[in-house]
């Protein structure tokens, strides 16, 4: 892995253009107007296996898609890609890469989760060592948990493994290199009802 990885992974998380608005999170009306919904998940990762398995190339299709692995899009950790990982044209070959390809990426599939070209969740993630164990803690804000239950199902990927190649969890993204020990949804309320102040130090 590179030391200027951010994560156990070895790739960048999180990019700017791939996150849902705060708009778009915010739930707009009915009584829980102005809150949000958080899903928070505690997952152990297997990094061992990650690197020892998996080439650099294998690595990079698994986790963002084949071409960016076949193209080379990816250097290090990902910094070259900016905002966007790039994945313009990834997601509507989905099917097809898992057909001809027998592999798909995480970021792939995920990416199919959108409404009006637009992302359902805005994400957080980052790395733990609890219990001297490699994990992550995801936590994403989304206005209901039906789209992080809508973005879940696309990043399982259970269609793709079914009319293809693909195994259920082999070469299917990362979904083998990871497991949900504990999950929880909550309820957030509106910045004014909540007692942390806002980013700038403001009331």
């Amino acid at each position: 892995m590179s030391e200027e990885a951010p994560l156990f992974m070895g790739f960048k998380s999180g990019f700017r253009k791939n996150q849902a608005s705060e708009d778009r999170v915010t739930i707009s009306r009915g009584p829980f107007a102005g809150r949000t919904t958080q899903h928070v998940s505690r997952i152990r990762l297997n990094p061992q296996q990650w690197y020892e398995q998996d080439t650099r190339e294998q690595r990079v299709a698994k986790m963002f898609c084949p071409a960016h692995a076949s193209e080379d899009r990816v250097e290090g950790a990902g910094e070259n890609l900016g905002d966007s990982s790039g994945l313009e044209d990834c997601p509507a070959h989905t099917e097809e890469d898992a057909r001809t390809e027998g592999l798909v990426g995480h970021s792939q599939k995920s990416a199919r989760a959108r409404e009006d070209d637009s992302p359902l969740i805005l994400r957080r993630d980052f790395n733990s060592t609890d219990d001297d164990r490699a994990g992550l803690h995801f936590v994403s804000l989304q206005r209901s948990i039906e789209d992080f239950v809508a973005t879940r199902e696309a990043m399982n990927g259970g269609s793709v493994a079914e009319e293809s190649a693909v195994g259920r969890q082999t070469n299917n993204g990362i979904l083998q290199y990871m497991s949900v020990e504990r999950r929880g949804n909550y309820l957030v309320p509106p910045r004014s009802a909540r007692a942390l102040p806002t980013p700038d130090g403001g009331a």
